[in-house]
């Protein structure tokens, strides 16, 4: 995916991604993805998307503890950058798709952001 063997980033993958998202801002997608419709928003909220489906990918089936607070984290990260979307668009969003839906995979329903 984006990540190498070690869990870093590879630079020549998340570049190539952040050009295809920057093509979605000057679109005007990211208007409502982000809570600051900047750059810097858009790259937090990209990566950090990488690395929940990065986390996705690699999950056991009941987390150890070091997963879970992996995903802690990955959701205080997202937090910083995404929007909550209204209720009609949360489930298509990704937000809906990946961290909500992991959270309450995982009965973490207590971290899910709510309005």
């Amino acid at each position: 995916m984006f990540f190498d063997e070690n869990g870093n980033i590879d630079n020549e993958k998340i570049e190539n991604a952040l050009e295809e998202e920057w093509n979605y801002f000057l679109k005007g997608v990211y208007g409502i993805c982000t809570l600051n419709n900047n750059e810097n928003a858009i790259i937090d909220k990209e990566i950090a998307i990488k690395r929940i489906l990065n986390f996705i990918e690699k999950k056991s089936n009941s987390l150890t503890k070091d997963e879970k607070i992996e995903l802690q984290e990955l959701n205080e990260e997202f937090n910083k950058s995404t929007s909550l979307f209204a209720p009609y668009q949360r489930e298509s969003s990704s937000r809906g798709k990946y961290l909500d839906k992991l959270l309450k995979e995982f009965s973490l329903d207590n971290l899910i952001e709510e309005y």
